[in-house]
């Protein structure tokens, strides 16, 4: 007995493993798809949300298919076996229990299109309701400052009011449902019992044959009930299934085929880009060479940072022409032109929730790099009096460094990762007077051997530059 238990357990633990390492699987390649999409895909979107889409949807598909198809399986072998045994014994029952598929199917068909409304409806209000209880978390800091803590709170609670009613819709629907399938399986064993009881007093059939009958009458029943549930389920996980393919189907931002290692020039030839039926960029041209500081000046709305990212191959809703070198940036790969040969400081510096080192590079052989621009910037104090140098570990949104030094560590990583194109977005926004005097002077010493893109309004920066582009009125 203890070796049954054991083998059992043995297999639920294999079972439970499966379905993780396809849920991991499913989940993998949704986010590998995600990160290929366009970035106007993420524009109005909630990324909690998306992670909770993300994450129960993966898990929803994977557990319904490691789940239900081996019981699936023996399932139609049990119900084949018993209706065969069936018209053995009584031909005449047999043909009742048969009358049973049909209204199986009824049922299913009658509550296929509301489990699929009412569960897609669901999955869609769970997800943004987890995922708006996490952003309360992700911005506690501002809900602190503020003492939004009851607005959140109330937030919160219209949240669960919405979702409490779909939950209870929906189960009503499965109630419903569950019950239905419960009085017909009632309803065909008292008919059953009664048409045998009758055969019995006739003589036409013995208590022995009728416990067989009864046995095996059971075992098509149960078995029309599991199908009857598997449709169910197939419906819920249905949900998950089309909203992993919406997803899917979404068309990934274009990438050529073109690698190219190095950049001399950048050229652009009447550039033009709309939002909303709003023109941001019109008949823009320009050109960029190495060795020159060209700096992007212009009022805000103007489309500098819109600009930027259509140089970066991150926003292709445009019109016109981008040329590195010769090769049009349509035909060349954005991934290989983004690792190789673009390094880009934002505005407002993202570093991962990871140590500082792996903050700034990922490449092993960087380390005496590392150290040297460390200096340059004077973060050599800084890095010294972190408990574990640059293995320290930077807490979510940088929450342990200051403005500052976000953006000079960014900084840092930029000018490590040494490419031939250097983008740079507002890099004075959070500098002190001498940091923004020591950046001005190293982008002089840099520049001979590369193209250095600025967007700012700090004239000091302005002053260094070879080449100013107006965007708008300045």
């Amino acid at each position: 007995m203890r070796y049954g238990r054991e083998k059992l357990r043995g297999m639920g633990g294999k079972s439970k493993r499966n379905i993780h390492l396809m849920e991991f699987a499913v989940r993998y390649d949704l986010v590998e798809h995600l990160k290929r999409l366009p970035i106007q895909y993420f524009a109005g979107k909630d990324s909690e949300y998306i992670n909770q889409r993300v994450s129960s949807d993966s898990a929803n598909v994977a557990s319904f298919i490691l789940n239900n198809v081996v019981t699936l399986l023996t399932t139609f072998f049990t119900l084949l076996f018993a209706i065969i045994i069936m018209f053995y014994l009584n031909f005449a029952i047999a043909l009742m229990i048969c009358f049973l598929f049909p209204v199986y199917l009824l049922i299913y068909f009658k509550f296929r299109q509301p489990l699929y409304r009412m569960g897609y409806k669901l999955a869609e209000e769970s997800n943004e309701f987890h995922g708006r209880a996490n952003r309360q978390l992700t911005n506690i800091n501002l809900i602190k400052q503020n003492a939004w803590s009851d607005h959140a709170g109330n937030e919160l609670k219209v949240g669960f009011l919405s979702l409490f009613q779909t939950i209870m819709k929906n189960a009503r629907i499965s109630y419903i449902f569950n019950n239905t399938d419960t009085l017909i399986k009632y309803l065909a064993n008292i008919i059953i019992f009664v048409y045998s009881g009758f055969q019995i007093i006739a003589g036409y059939m013995s208590i022995g044959q009728f416990t067989m009958i009864n046995l095996y009458s059971l075992m098509v029943i149960s078995s029309l009930s599991v199908f009857l549930n598997f449709g169910k389920n197939y419906r819920n996980s249905l949900v998950a299934y089309d909203r992993i393919m919406e997803i899917q189907n979404t068309k990934q931002e274009q990438s050529g085929e073109i690698r190219i290692d190095s950049i001399e020039n950048i050229t652009i030839n009447n550039l033009a880009f709309s939002y909303d039926n709003r023109s941001i960029i019109s008949s823009f041209n320009a050109e960029m060479k190495k060795g020159q500081v060209c700096t992007i000046v212009g009022e805000n709305g103007s489309g500098k940072s819109t600009f930027l990212n259509i140089l970066t191959g991150m926003n292709q809703g445009y019109t016109g022409d981008v040329y590195f070198n010769s090769t049009n940036l349509r035909e060349i790969n954005n991934y290989h032109l983004r690792e190789k040969c673009l390094a880009i400081v934002e505005q407002e510096p993202t570093l991962y929730f990871d140590t500082l080192i792996e903050n700034i590079s990922l490449e092993v052989d960087k380390r005496q790099s590392i150290d040297y621009w460390i200096n340059k910037l004077d973060l050599g104090d800084l890095v010294a009096s972190l408990p574990n140098g640059l293995d320290y570990n930077i807490y979510e949104k940088a929450a342990n460094l200051s403005g500052g030094e976000k953006q000079r560590l960014a900084e840092v990583r930029a000018f490590v990762k040494d490419t031939d194109v250097l983008i740079m977005d507002e890099p004075n926004s959070a500098l002190d007077k001498a940091s923004l005097k020591l950046l001005c002077r190293i982008l002089q010493e840099i520049k001979h051997n590369k193209i250095v893109v600025l967007v700012t309004h700090e004239q000091s920066l302005i002053d260094i530059s070879d080449v100013v582009i107006k965007f708008g009125i300045v």
